[in-house]
C-alpha cells in the first residue's frame, strides 16, 4: 500500500497505528520505501508499506480486502494518509 503523507511523519506511526488495530491475520507489516520528490508536492512523501496476512484458513478476497480498508481508514483519519 503506496500512502502520501505530510513529509513530517514518522514511518514507525504508521505502524503503530496498524498493529493497534489487533488484526489477527496480520502476521507482518513493514515500510519498504519512502519518496520524496518527483511529482510530489514539497511538504509530502510516499511511505509504501507491505502487508503480510496469514490464518489457519483460506482468507477470501473479501476479508483482506475489508482489512486493508480498514488499514487505509485509520491512516487517513489519524495522518490525512491517502493512497498514492
Amino acid at each position: 500500500m503506496a500512502l502520501v503523507v505530510d513529509k513530517n511523519i514518522n514511518a514507525d506511526g504508521l505502524l503503530n497505528a496498524v498493529d493497534e488495530l489487533k488484526i489477527e491475520a496480520l502476521k507482518d507489516s513493514t515500510v519498504f520505501d519512502v519518496f520524496v520528490g518527483g511529482n510530489l508536492a514539497d511538504n509530502v512523501k510516499s511511505v509504501a508499506i507491505n502487508f503480510i496476512f496469514h490464518a489457519d484458513y483460506n482468507l477470501a478476497d473479501d476479508e483482506v480486502n475489508g482489512y486493508l480498508e480498514k488499514i487505509k481508514q485509520v491512516l487517513h483519519s489519524k495522518f490525512n494518509a491517502e493512497l498514492r
